[in-house]
């Protein structure tokens, strides 16, 4: 009886991981590449219609949809659209319908998460390699920019006119250099974890260089999210995977404290409120606490998408800002916030309750992803949601291929 169980369970299996043809894996690997250098999808117009294209194979190719998935979709997809029709009907002044649409339909891309985990393919390195070559451009616009002597107003123009990168200069202490902050830069947390990994797993010349170059390509977008957080997720993945976990997490630490010391004058200049950004984020904590307290009622019910809030820091009325949890309240109320806290915070409790543990650089990478957005609104994106959606995936498929690993050893014993 337990054969026949877990023979059906194996079948029913099976029959979800659909077979892809190499023409699925190149546009797959295109639709990433729309995602990570045109998000606003003001380049070529194309991110739309590739993602009801790979929506449509899906359909085509008749996946199933999982319980487990299907009710974390459902209840995300839910508090977007009660998000969109509070807004709507509330409209309260300089209400942002385009906002508003162009939020919810950020948040419809969740559902590429049945094509990940119906289509079997390794969607993590396509969408790695597919952050490399962001690495590789961010490198290359650094050397262009730095030969140049930021005499390139054209490429600054271009990518500020189609959301996709900025030029600057940055000035951090005694450190000056030029910038080039792609508006997926966030994202690279990813590929470095990921290539971290596979440099452990395989230490060759090659993995090395990749990892290499990545790490690089982080301190060149200029952000402080991008460089302390690089330094965080590396280092916690070479200790995680390390053999010698205490010889190696002394090392570590020694190389971290010398680094500390040597860039103290810089590390600290990048928290200074004396900065503009920074200076922008504490008032934006303030203005928050005030808004709140005049209006109770979005504190526990939520504004929806399109509603505004000012920002005296920026002498201008803004439907979102850079503290995404305080927006979460804002859009959400506090009960939804909280709702949509569990759903973003699901696929921890997924891996803790199954007992995941080979994806752990997987969730290093998007824990810091999640600590990253607190200052940050990268999140509610295309972008931001199809990581989500990448990260749950790859930990329900891993799930299933401990169900069948299970299953297997099961009707051998039967037999």
């Amino acid at each position: 009886m337990v054969a026949v169980l877990q023979k059906n369970v194996l079948s029913e299996t099976v029959y979800r991981q659909k077979k892809v043809s190499p023409i699925f894996n190149v546009l797959i690997f295109f639709f990433f590449l729309l995602l990570i250098f045109d998000p606003a999808d003001s380049i070529f117009r194309l991110k739309i219609p590739a993602f009801f294209l790979l929506i449509g194979y899906a359909v085509y190719k008749n996946v199933r949809l999982e319980n487990t998935p299907l009710k974390v979709v459902c209840l995300f997809l839910l508090l977007a659209f009660y998000a969109f029709f509070i807004g709507f009907f509330s409209q309260g002044d300089g209400y942002s319908f385009s906002f508003a649409l162009s939020k919810l339909m950020s948040c419809l891309y969740v559902t590429i998460l049945f094509v990940f985990i119906g289509i079997k393919t390794d969607y993590l390195k396509l969408f790695a390699y597919a952050l490399f070559l962001l690495c590789i451009t961010i490198i290359v616009l650094f050397l262009y920019a730095f030969v140049l002597n930021y005499t390139i107003d054209t490429l600054y123009l271009f990518g500020n006119t189609h959301s996709s990168f900025t030029i600057n200069r940055r000035i951090y202490g005694f450190i000056v250099f030029p910038s080039i902050y792609f508006h997926a830069s966030p994202f690279l947390i990813l590929a470095l974890c990921y290539f971290a990994y596979r440099f452990m797993a395989k230490k060759t010349f090659k993995n090395l260089s990749i990892l290499v170059i990545s790490f690089v390509a982080q301190f060149l977008t200029g952000s402080r999210n991008n460089i302390i957080f690089s330094v965080v997720g590396l280092i916690t993945v070479l200790f995680i995977y390390s053999k010698f976990k205490k010889r190696n997490g002394v090392f570590l630490f020694v190389i971290s404290a010398a680094l500390f010391t040597m860039l103290s004058n810089t590390i600290f200049e990048m928290f200074n409120m004396s900065d503009e950004s920074n200076s922008l984020k504490v008032s934006t904590v303030f203005e928050y606490f005030d808004f709140f307290i005049k209006y109770p009622a979005t504190f526990f019910f939520g504004q929806g998408f399109g509603g505004l809030i000012s920002s005296p820091a920026r002498a201008e009325i803004v439907p979102i800002t850079e503290l995404s949890y305080l927006d979460i309240i804002r859009w959400f109320g506090i009960f939804g916030g909280i709702f949509m806290l569990y759903v973003m915070l699901y696929p921890f409790i997924f891996a803790y309750k199954k007992k995941i543990k080979s994806l752990n650089w997987l969730l290093i990478s998007y824990g810091i992803f999640l600590i990253m957005i607190t200052l940050n609104p990268f999140f509610f994106n295309s972008v931001g949601i199809t990581f989500f959606a990448l990260v749950f995936s790859a930990l329900l498929k891993e799930e299933r291929n401990k169900l069948n690993s299970g299953s297997m050893i099961i009707l051998q014993k039967d037999d």
